[in-house]
């Protein structure tokens, strides 16, 4: 929720489904159906721990999928922004 001036507005959130986590070839990212067919396309990056981009998506039909079956294992975040709200998580890649 967030407070504007004297009036509670309430946020809607944005969900995104991420799996498999961990990983070892590929990872999706799905938004549900309802906030899918907004017509709004995103950008989804995809960061090392030292903040080094590693990938660059364009979501498309509310979906998009990460090549990562050649990427060292470790721990890589994501982020991306839709209808102006961020979205950020982890995701665990393994041999």
């Amino acid at each position: 929720m967030k407070y504007k001036g004297n009036i509670l507005v309430r946020q809607k959130l944005i969900a995104l489904d991420v799996f498999p986590n961990p990983a070892t070839t590929q990872v999706s990212f799905v938004l549900p159906e309802h906030q899918a067919n907004t017509g709004h396309q995103a950008l989804l990056r995809i960061f090392d721990l030292s903040g080094k981009q590693m990938a660059q998506i364009q979501v498309r039909d509310g979906k998009a999928v990460w090549n990562c079956g050649t990427i060292k294992p470790g721990l890589y975040v994501y982020s991306t922004a839709l209808n102006g709200q961020k979205i950020t998580g982890k995701i665990v890649v393994m041999q």
